[in-house]
């Protein structure tokens, strides 16, 4: 199972918002916060998965999203990233 930013946050002491941050800085993910996509390093160790709640009727109630977990190896790969 994988870890979401904020999950693999608590293991540096940062939040969700400052984890993604890092991510950027280190060049796992590109673009800006609410809409970052991962790089071609980033999918070594992260995958996204799209959702969608197609219930018809209005298009505000049809929403979709990705979610983006982070395998086991990202810690020590970032960790030396860091170093």
């Amino acid at each position: 199972m994988g870890k979401s930013a904020r999950v693999l946050g608590e293991e540096f002491g940062r939040t969700a918002r400052e984890m993604n941050a890092l991510l950027k800085e280190y060049g796992y993910l590109d673009g800006n916060p609410g809409a970052y996509g991962l790089t071609e390093k980033g999918h070594q160790y992260a995958k996204e998965q799209y959702h969608s709640r197609g219930t018809g009727g209005y298009a505000q109630y049809n929403r979709n999203w990705e979610t983006r977990t982070w395998s086991e190896e990202t810690v020590a790969a970032l960790r030396a990233d860091m170093e």
